[in-house]
């Protein structure tokens, strides 16, 4: 007879994540946490369940009733995971048919506690999201609702469903942390060629489709430096298409990056890497003063601090929070054009090579798995 881990060690915690949304998403959230949580033997068991392929596309959430052979395949993953783990952790579910099932396997199982993870506003889009109008928020809430806990990215997030949940809901925050192992990616064991000097000043935004009105905020700034000087660039890879606002121009470098493709450079497995060869000089995070935006995390610092590349920001939730060197900015042109100027002309008086470990303290996945550990021990 096998004897099992968990038979000998009957304290240990087991904990499954089952992921609902795009790869980026579930490697920020899930996977860098489970892989470390992985590290705390003594503590924990840790699996993720995909429950279907990650890369066939299909919302599992939509199909867990009603459609046969497929709904009886996720219908018996779920029940096993029911009866075996301690702690089930899904990302948001956006569909009834998810609900009504996890409702009906709680009732059965109700020693195992079920966690919602959240990342993002619910009850708000940005207005140029192309799925802006798929997205079923009713739904979402009610997964708040019916979880015995909720795992969000920011406290501003988490207070924001207070409203949704009542005050009662025990919630955890768990900010965005790179992994080394994972998301800070193979960049770390990658043959990494040194990166030519610069001839310019690079200005680099990256980001997901989708920020359109975002992006707008710092156009206008940027065009009166670059029409006033010849050293300067404005690098973009963006996750949609080129919005209207942005202008041909010489200086202005605009890709489309499909970040989920799995065999882009911009796939996730690579996507630090493609960040650190664009030779940024100084990153740029624009964000509007939404609500939406107010629920997001400063994950721009967090990325371009790891590659020791100074970061201009606006001055909201998301980033004026941080415990970090970075230059916030209000979003008027006249802050925004002064706040870049003062960025650039800090490239030849300051060394920024502090900001990687600055990064990786603020931000310490070790710490944050700690603490969710002792998060799970209180419920």
């Amino acid at each position: 007879m096998q004897i099992k881990k968990e038979d000998l060690y009957p304290h240990l915690k087991k904990i499954c994540y089952i992921p609902t949304l795009n790869i980026g998403v579930v490697t920020w959230r899930i996977e860098n946490y489970a892989n470390e949580l992985l590290k705390f033997k003594d503590d924990c068991i840790v699996h993720i369940d995909y429950i279907v392929d990650a890369n066939s596309n299909i919302a599992w959430d939509k199909f867990a009733i009603n459609h046969e052979e497929m709904s009886q395949k996720i219908v018996t993953k779920l029940e096993q995971c029911f009866d075996y783990f301690d702690f089930i952790i899904f990302q948001k579910i956006q569909n009834k048919e998810a609900l009504i099932l996890i409702e009906q396997l709680k009732k059965k199982y109700p020693q195992t506690k079920v966690i919602a993870e959240i990342d993002d506003a619910i009850g708000e889009v940005t207005p140029s999201n192309k799925n802006k109008f798929t997205y079923h928020h009713r739904y979402a809430a009610q997964h708040m609702i019916i979880s015995d806990a909720i795992i969000a990215s920011t406290q501003f997030l988490g207070e924001s469903v207070r409203e949704i949940v009542g005050n009662d809901k025990p919630i955890h925050v768990a900010p965005n942390c790179i992994n080394i192992g994972d998301f800070g990616m193979c960049f770390d064991k990658k043959n990494i060629n040194p990166l030519p000097k610069k001839e310019t000043i690079n200005l680099v935004y990256v980001g997901a489709g989708g920020h359109d009105e975002d992006l707008k905020l710092f156009i206008k700034p940027i065009l009166n430096i670059l029409n006033s000087r010849d050293d300067v660039r404005f690098i973009i890879r963006y996750g949609d298409h080129k919005p209207e606002f942005i202008p041909n121009h010489e200086f202005i470098d605009f890709k489309t990056n499909v970040i989920n493709s799995p065999n882009d450079e911009w796939a996730i497995k690579n996507y630090l890497y493609s960040m650190y060869k664009l030779n940024a000089n100084i990153g740029l995070a624009p964000l509007r003063d939404t609500q939406f935006n107010r629920c997001k995390s400063g994950i721009k610092w967090v990325e371009w601090s790891y590659l020791n590349v100074p970061l201009v920001a606006s001055n909201v939730e998301a980033y004026k929070k941080i415990n970090g060197s970075l230059y916030l900015t209000d979003n008027n042109s006249t802050e925004i054009q002064k706040r870049i100027n003062i960025a650039i002309q800090s490239q030849t008086k300051r060394d920024f090579t502090f900001l990687k470990n600055q990064s990786m303290q603020t931000f310490n996945i070790k710490k944050e798995c700690k603490r969710l550990l002792s998060f799970m021990d209180s419920l």
